[in-house]
C-alpha cells in the first residue's frame, strides 16, 4: 500500500516510487542559451560582446566603445536581456531610440554614430588564444595572451580557407 502523499516524500526519507523501484519524476527545466550584448545607454544602440567574465566583457565594450558609456545585458535576444543586476533592456531611458533617430555625441569611435573604435590587434583585450586575426603582412594566428597579444602566421590550410573572404569593413 503506498503512503498517503503527505507521507510519500518526508525529510531523510524515501519517496514512494524509489521504493517502488521507479525513478522520481523530476519537473524538465528550460535553460535558453545567453548572450552577452554591449549597449551604448546614449542611445540603446547595442552588439555582441565579447566573451568573458563580466570584469573583461565589461572591459572590452569599453575598448570596443571609448568615445561612451556602455552597459553589459544578458539574454537569448536583446528584447528579453538583463543587466548583471537584473534590470532590464527595455528599462533603459534609451532602449531603441537609435532605431528612430541618430542622436547627436553618441558614438563609439568619437567620429560618427554608427561606427566602432579601431583597436589595434596588439592592444586587443579581447582576443584569445587560437584566434585569427588579419594583418598588413597576412593572416595571424593569436598564440599567447597572457603577456602581451603575440602572433603567428597562420598555416597554409588556414589561409587557404579564409584568404578569399569579402571585405566588410574598412578604414
Amino acid at each position: 500500500m503506498n503512503p498517503p502523499p503527505a507521507e510519500a516524500e518526508k525529510p531523510g526519507g524515501v519517496s514512494g516510487a524509489a521504493r517502488a523501484g521507479r525513478a522520481p519524476v523530476r519537473p524538465k527545466v528550460h535553460v535558453e542559451a545567453s548572450v552577452s550584448y554591449c549597449v551604448r545607454t546614449c542611445d540603446g544602440r547595442y552588439f555582441p560582446a565579447p566573451s568573458g567574465d563580466a570584469q573583461s566583457t565589461t572591459h572590452g565594450c569599453k575598448s570596443l566603445c571609448p568615445a561612451t558609456e556602455t552597459k553589459v545585458f544578458y539574454g537569448s535576444s536583446i528584447d528579453g536581456a538583463s543587466s548583471k543586476d537584473g534590470r532590464p533592456y527595455s528599462a533603459l531611458a534609451n532602449a531603441f531610440r537609435y532605431r528612430k533617430e541618430l542622436v547627436a555625441g553618441c558614438t563609439c569611435n568619437g567620429k560618427d554614430v554608427v561606427g566602432l573604435a579601431s583597436v589595434k590587434p596588439d592592444e586587443d583585450k579581447t582576443l584569445r588564444r587560437g584566434d585569427i586575426v588579419a594583418r598588413e603582412t597576412g593572416l595571424a594566428v593569436v598564440k599567447r595572451v597572457d603577456e602581451g597579444v603575440s602572433f603567428a602566421k597562420a598555416s597554409a590550410a588556414t589561409r587557404s580557407k579564409y584568404e578569399r573572404l569579402p571585405v566588410l569593413a574598412s578604414e
